[in-house]
């Protein structure tokens, strides 16, 4: 049932030195210890490639597949990576050395996943795990890699563990960046504003959001993205769909058209926002925009080590509110900014009530936002600069070095 290769070199093909990994578990292992949690369970994609390391395999596309890496908290027990037979080659980007395989089942098909819970259940029991508190993904932002019926079967089998949420132990760590960590974030920015700015030097009237975003990606890629990311691209009767998708429509003049995500260098996100206008766009309607970029300044001026996320959401308000815009913000302003690296939102939240300070190595988007009505479900166009930051040891460096004037298109 379990199979260990046996002299196979450690993380090859890896996105980071095997040192990287180890400094994370360590300071895991810390937070897992003052949280009381014995172990961490882990099955999503985003967790395994952060702790175990990688790139393992884009198969956590194929919903049939199940991975775990089992991190004890004390640093004598080893951790171990299980994960199904055919995955032998993958496996060894891990810097884990312990890795174990279960075959598949009578029907010998790859969908086959019904003998994972024998090897996962004898490993935590080898490891003297059966009986301890164990962390595992049950939180938003720590979103588990098992079905429920997965996860049922799992508790039933462990009747002694006492499961809780990874959230407390991973998140903290995740939220403060290696300088390798950032790095690939700068880099995956950098792209992303080149790629935003060929696609806005493209548009023209006729143009369709499919083709727009077209550009986005095939630059992107060209200039040395790993992953798509995230991107929403549209406007004009869409205004207002913040996060909707290029479809089919074609810019007209006097359209609104919105650019936001990023590209993805190693599993690291870009968030970057920026807006075009088909044309000069009504009088009213720049004036908002130019709010967004006082806004966004605002907030960026008072971003520095120990200043708390309250002062900050005050600071990306105050420009709207002292112009009489106070009622147009998106969502009544709660969020003003968040964190992100190996997904577009991460902690810490710039949110109106965070006594959290900002910490050298978070890395923020910076996003104040307004509608063009108090109702959002009645607007027809809202209004953004997103900007990314690296918090650093006396204030932060700006990632996006990408002007964020409105860009109108003549033609």
């Amino acid at each position: 049932m379990s199979i260990q290769p046996v002299n196979t070199p450690a993380s090859q093909y890896a996105e980071f030195p095997v040192a990287e990994y180890k400094n994370r578990v360590a300071k895991v292992r810390r937070q897992m210890q003052s949280q009381k949690v014995d172990a961490l369970l882990l099955t999503s994609e985003i967790n395994l490639r952060y702790v175990a390391g990688g790139p393992l395999t884009e198969l956590f596309l194929d919903k049939h597949n199940t991975f775990f890496c089992i991190l004890p908290a004390d640093d004598s027990i080893g951790p171990a990576l299980i994960m199904s037979s055919g995955r032998e080659g993958p496996a060894q980007a891990s810097w884990i050395k312990d890795r174990r395989f279960w075959g598949y089942g009578k029907t010998g098909s790859i969908m086959d996943q019904s003998e994972w819970l024998k090897l996962v259940s004898s490993t935590l029991a080898e490891k003297g795990l059966s009986n301890g508190t164990i962390g595992i993904e049950l939180d938003n932002g720590q979103r588990i890699g098992l079905t429920i019926s997965n996860f049922n079967q799992l508790r039933e089998a462990l009747p002694n563990v006492k499961f809780r949420s990874s959230a407390p132990v991973v998140q903290p760590v995740m939220a403060i960046k290696s300088e390798l960590e950032i790095a690939k974030i700068r880099k995956s920015c950098h792209i992303t504003c080149a790629a935003f700015q060929k696609a806005l030097s493209a548009l023209y009237t006729g143009m369709s959001e499919k083709e727009a975003a077209s550009i986005v990606r095939s630059e992107m890629f060209r200039r040395g993205a790993t992953g798509q990311g995230f991107l929403a691209l549209f406007g004009g009767p869409r205004g207002i769909w913040a996060d909707a998708i290029a479809c089919d429509y074609k810019f007209k003049q006097g359209d609104m058209i919105m650019f936001d995500g990023g590209c993805c260098v190693d599993g690291y996100f870009a968030d970057v926002s920026r807006m075009a206008w088909m044309g000069e766009p009504p009088t009213q309607d720049r004036n908002w925009y130019e709010l967004a970029r006082q806004a966004n300044a605002s907030a960026l001026s008072v971003i520095r080590p120990g200043v708390t996320m309250r002062a900050v959401h005050a600071a990306g308000q105050r420009p709207f509110r002292e112009n009489g815009a106070g009622d147009l913000l998106v969502f009544g302003g709660g969020q003003l900014g968040h964190g992100f690296g190996l997904t577009v939102h991460e902690l810490p939240d710039i949110s109106a009530t965070s006594e959290e300070t900002f910490q050298p190595g978070m890395v923020i988007a910076v996003e104040p936002a307004i509608a063009n009505t108090p109702n959002w479900a009645k607007s027809q166009r809202f209004f953004i600069v997103e900007n990314n930051i690296v918090i650093t040891e006396t204030g932060y460096e700006m990632l996006t070095p990408m002007s964020d004037e409105l860009f109108v298109v003549e033609k």
